[in-house]
């Protein structure tokens, strides 16, 4: 910070990591090894031919040894420790030989809910000492969930073979337990604003109380930021005070929460939906496919209103990580949207042979399996992490071979058979209709493309945004493209803002205004850049009219601080700062739902604008092609002039343009786009 960094005090670490402030990693997983040894040798009296007469004495003989097993783990690693998660979630085996399946069923619940918990607390601590925690943070992360569906995957298999219905009692807590993977930052951004409209929620003010410390702390670190790049500030004496004011404030309201054991989990992360909810929750054209990684394999589910299946995917996690690598480096990149050459990318050779492979193999993996009940749905939802599928977009997977010397408009595409979004969680089902939403028939649009980024600005050229917006070549084409969808709209509900208009200036005066919320789809068709497209690009960004000589600096929330004037970089976190409501958010531009390494997130610009409380984003996997986003986007609003459902705006649109055939067929040219967030 400006007047010096954050310090972590003992307590908050203890409380956040469910670790004491030294170090038992390994001590807690030799403990836990060694407990789990003497469990195995004690369960085997229970299936050695001399006992088998004497069973129930065998198991209760068992019982005794898991619950002073039990005791033991929690004295030393603590009753909430991750340590005792981990512990719970190895031992499940003999807590069900020794007591049962439900006695099973209640540690693996509390084995994912201490994880989850101190998960949610380590995001907090992570975003309030930023660059002194969070490595030791991702360090302790155990996999307790993993664990458990291992177990239930075992279990599962069993009950099949037994002739059980599905889905089996082994199913359904796999489809239960499968949703804590999914504590990413996209799942969380994309329910934070429905949960704090939410005001039926019993828990709506605690949830409350988090999301305002996050938003708190959020705004600390972008000051922080600002200040690192040597922005300065018109009153640094008053800056410095205030930033001091809300660190102190962000500690008190910390240590409040500590006290009070808050459920952070609950106000962050997605709650956890049963079989019958998530089938009562689906349209009757719609499949749900969720994929979840569990220990060495990835669990598949397919659920429909009146179906489900759970399979095992086709290859493991580091497979299908390869996998989605190998398809994306095939495509062969279209960079002429690119702000500033990409290294290697307008030479990268393409290679067809090879993205059929991969691609008619990504579908045998991920979605072959669960065939007979999804596909003869309409829609597709997928729910999965970013190690097991969500760094691509599902509508390039082909669903058969390509024949020798097929073309490509010949090839069978996924997008051809059914409509898809990415839904960063199934609790998102619940909230398709969420409180905060424009009535439908306030339908406004507001597009900005084809910004001046060459236009003299007061910053000058001493401001790294400024500097790096001079380098970008201009888009006619994107201003063109804002033209036309707003003109589809009809006369007064399309405003097109382009040029020197199109500033970031403007976008955060509407913001404070209210305007920007009243508009319930958004459009930018503009360069984006990501981290390693240019040195000075550290977090994603839009790229805007730099600022013109206006009177008034921007103004920011936190106390009374004049911010510096904008630049042009609309970056992603002054994106989760703005005031949205809109139903749907369009980047038409490169790389903007790349992905970063998250846990389950589109993480960057798609998922600053859902946390800004935008519902759905449409964005792109990788640079693309300039005549393809015009085409795909206003292909889309001659469709579906209001974006009342972009899902099969979309796949219409896409198919149309592979039926043209020649280069307009291949994934290279109409690909990249996916839509993600709400269903």
């Amino acid at each position: 910070m400006l007047a010096g960094p954050l310090r972590a005090e003992s307590g908050l670490i203890e409380f956040t990591l469910g670790l004491p402030e030294r170090d038992l990693s390994q001590a807690q997983s030799d403990l836990t090894f060694d407990l789990a040894r003497r469990l195995e040798h004690e369960a085997r009296a229970v299936f050695d031919p001399p006992s088998r007469g004497a069973l129930g004495h065998a198991q209760q003989r068992l019982s005794a040894v898991i619950d002073k097993a039990d005791a033991e783990a929690a004295a030393v690693m603590g009753p909430s420790s991750r340590g005792m998660a981990e512990f719970l979630a190895r031992t499940l085996l003999y807590r069900q030989m020794a007591q049962g399946w439900d006695a099973m069923w209640q540690d693996a619940a509390r084995a994912v809910a201490i994880e989850r918990q101190l998960s949610a607390n380590a995001v907090l601590l992570a975003e309030f000492f930023p660059g002194t925690i969070e490595a030791p943070v991702q360090g302790v992360r155990t996999r307790a969930a993993e664990d458990v569906l291992t177990y239930l995957d075992f279990e599962a298999e069993i009950e099949r073979g037994r002739g059980a219905p599905s889905p089996t009692r082994s199913e359904a807590a796999a489809f239960w337990f499968a949703q804590a993977a999914f504590t990413g930052e996209t799942a969380m951004a994309t329910l934070a604003p429905r949960r704090r409209e939410a005001v039926a929620f019993v828990e709506a003010a605690e949830i409350s109380r988090v999301q305002d410390l996050r938003r708190l702390v959020a705004q600390l670190n972008h000051l922080n930021m600002l200040i690192a790049q040597g922005f300065a500030f018109p009153d640094p004496e008053r800056t410095e005070a205030s930033i001091w004011a809300g660190i102190e404030k962000a500690q008190a309201e910390m240590q409040a929460l500590i006290a009070e054991r808050a459920d952070v989990a609950d106000a962050l992360f997605p709650w956890l939906r049963t079989v019958g909810d998530a089938q009562r929750a689906l349209r009757p054209d719609e499949a749900l496919v969720l994929i979840a990684p569990a220990g060495a394999h990835v669990l598949l589910f397919a659920l429909t209103q009146d179906g489900f299946v759970m399979r095992r995917a086709g290859a493991d996690p580091v497979q299908l990580m390869d996998q989605a690598q190998r398809l994306r480096q095939s495509v062969g990149w279209a960079s002429d949207r690119s702000a500033i050459p990409i290294a290697g990318a307008a030479a990268r050779p393409k290679r067809d042979a090879a993205l059929r492979d991969e691609a008619y193999m990504a579908y045998q993996a991920l979605l072959e399996p669960l065939d007979p009940l999804i596909r003869d749905r309409g829609r597709l939802l997928v729910v999965a992490t970013v190690q097991v599928g969500l760094n691509l977009p599902f509508e390039m997977f082909l669903t058969s071979p390509a024949p020798a010397g097929a073309a490509n408009a010949e090839l069978d595409w996924l997008v051809k058979r059914q409509a898809v979004t990415q839904v960063p969680s199934v609790d998102l089902l619940w909230q398709r209709d969420f409180p905060g939403r424009l009535p439908e028939t306030e339908i406004w649009y507001a597009g900005f493309g084809g910004p001046d980024y060459a236009l003299p600005s007061t910053l000058g050229r001493s401001n790294w945004a400024t500097r790096l917006l001079a380098q970008l070549r201009p888009l006619p084409d994107a201003a063109e493209e804002v033209r036309q969808v707003a003109a589809a709209f009809g006369e007064g509900k399309g405003m097109a803002v382009t040029g020197a208009d199109a500033s970031e200036y403007l976008i955060e005066e509407l913001s404070e205004a209210g305007t920007l919320g009243k508009f319930s789809v958004l459009h930018f068709a503009t360069h984006g850049l990501v981290h390693g497209d240019h040195p000075d690009v550290g977090e994603p960004l839009l790229a805007l009219t730099p600022l013109l000589d206006l009177a008034q600096p921007a103004r920011f929330e936190l106390g009374t601080i004049d911010l510096p004037r904008p630049d042009g970089a609309l970056e992603a976190g002054e994106i989760r700062q703005l005031k949205l409501r809109a139903r749907l958010v369009i980047l038409s531009a490169c790389s903007t739902g790349v992905i970063d390494g998250d846990q389950d997130a589109l993480q960057g610009l798609g998922t600053s604008f859902l946390a800004a409380g935008a519902e759905r984003v449409l964005g792109t996997h990788w640079p693309i092609n300039s005549a393809a986003a015009v085409e795909i986007v206003t292909g889309m609003s001659r469709r579906d002039p209001q974006f009342a459902d972009p899902a099969r705006a979309l796949q219409q649109t896409l198919v149309e343009i592979i039926a043209q055939g020649g280069a307009k067929a291949d994934p290279a040219y109409w690909s990249a786009f996916s839509l993600m967030g709400s269903p």
